[in-house]
């Protein structure tokens, strides 16, 4: 199906058993009045329904971890709205960090390369990368103050007016 029809379709919603299952995996969720709870899980069914999620390597992710991860990824847009899931089609997921090489100019002029460890990342016109490892392990320990999840797509709800500047329309 062409994706622009299928993003006309309206999503179904998850199924009710999936959505506990996930509410129980995800920290962050127990405290969510019914109200916040159903706008979540009718975030989380768009994102399934518009997004395609892909694991790298031996990474495979069942119906559940998928759910958590759209549950994820649309915390943060809660309050903001469905808008937030614009402009990007992929997650996609590493079962670890992942390595990545860089290069930029600095003011001297001068070119320096290297790689670096990413547990996350959101590129400007592209998908959002995450490092499986990492999401569980802020689930494991919610009071850490860190998801990476929700970090990775704050920067895509900031490209939303065209500058990944630390200034998203809100």
């Amino acid at each position: 199906m062409f994706e622009w029809l299928r993003r006309l379709r309206r999503p179904d919603p998850i199924d009710p058993q999936l959505w506990r299952e996930t509410r129980n995996a995800v920290p962050w969720l127990h405290a969510l009045d019914a109200e916040r709870d159903a706008r979540l899980g009718g975030l989380a069914a768009r994102f399934l329904h518009e997004k395609t999620i892909s694991p790298i390597g031996e990474l495979s992710l069942d119906g559940q971890q998928r759910c958590m991860l759209a549950a994820l990824c649309c915390l943060p847009l809660l309050e903001f709205g469905a808008e937030g899931l614009h402009g990007w089609s992929q997650l996609i997921v590493y079962p670890e960090a992942f390595r990545v090489q860089r290069s930029h100019i600095d003011a001297a002029g001068v070119l320096h390369e290297g790689h670096d460890e990413l547990i996350g990342e959101a590129w400007e016109s592209g998908p959002l990368v995450l490092s499986w490892a990492d999401v569980l392990a802020d689930c494991e320990s919610p009071r850490a103050g860190f998801c990476v999840a929700a970090h990775e797509i704050a920067h895509k709800l900031d490209v939303l007016d065209g500058a990944l500047d630390g200034t998203p329309p809100l």
